[in-house]
């Protein structure tokens, strides 16, 4: 069964709503969330509330907790995101093409270099994901980690190659 939800009066709930909209845009612009996700977040946030309606001493600071939590897994989601793109686009672009190119050459020994580079564990799961075409679960079990840990493992190490190559590529000739 669920809990009735507690109204404020409604001349406090502007001021508490006004309140609360001044510190989440700070919070917000804390945490660099653009401007089109931050309404999203901000909505789940006080939806959540409503749908839990946590007994809480004070809803302001459980409302700045959890909307503070949401921006990170929201950052936590989007950089997930981007390493996971990156190491398709790794994947992809490492493929032999049919007829080999100078330049996809070039880039295949640019990688391959970097990856010479890396550091401890993160250099052989790499050669073994890109040189050798390994899947995550493959990875795991010849590296001896768990399944489900080595996508995390794999994200920091996609994370150090993206680095190792954003910096390579923004060094004058």
């Amino acid at each position: 069964m669920r809990k009735a939800v507690s109204f404020i009066p409604e001349p406090e709930a502007h001021e508490f709503l006004d309140n609360f909209r001044a510190q989440a845009r700070k919070l917000l612009a804390r945490f660099r969330i653009p401007a089109q996700d931050a309404e999203d977040l901000l909505q789940d946030t006080l939806l959540l509330y409503l749908d839990c309606n946590p007994d809480v001493p004070c809803v302001e600071s459980w409302l700045q907790g959890t909307l503070k939590n949401r921006c990170l897994v929201y950052w936590r989601e989007r950089r997930r995101q981007f390493y996971q793109t990156m190491d398709l686009a790794l994947l992809d672009s490492l493929a032999e093409p049919t007829a080999p190119s100078q330049e996809h050459r070039i880039y295949l020994d640019e990688v391959i270099s970097h990856l010479d580079h890396l550091t401890g564990p993160c250099a052989s799961l790499l050669k073994l994901r890109y040189q050798s075409d390994f899947k995550p679960s493959q990875l795991a079990d010849r590296l001896g980690y768990g399944r489900r840990g080595i996508y995390k493992i794999l994200e920091r190490c996609v994370a150090a190659l993206s680095r190792r190559l954003l910096v390579a590529r923004r060094r004058p000739v």
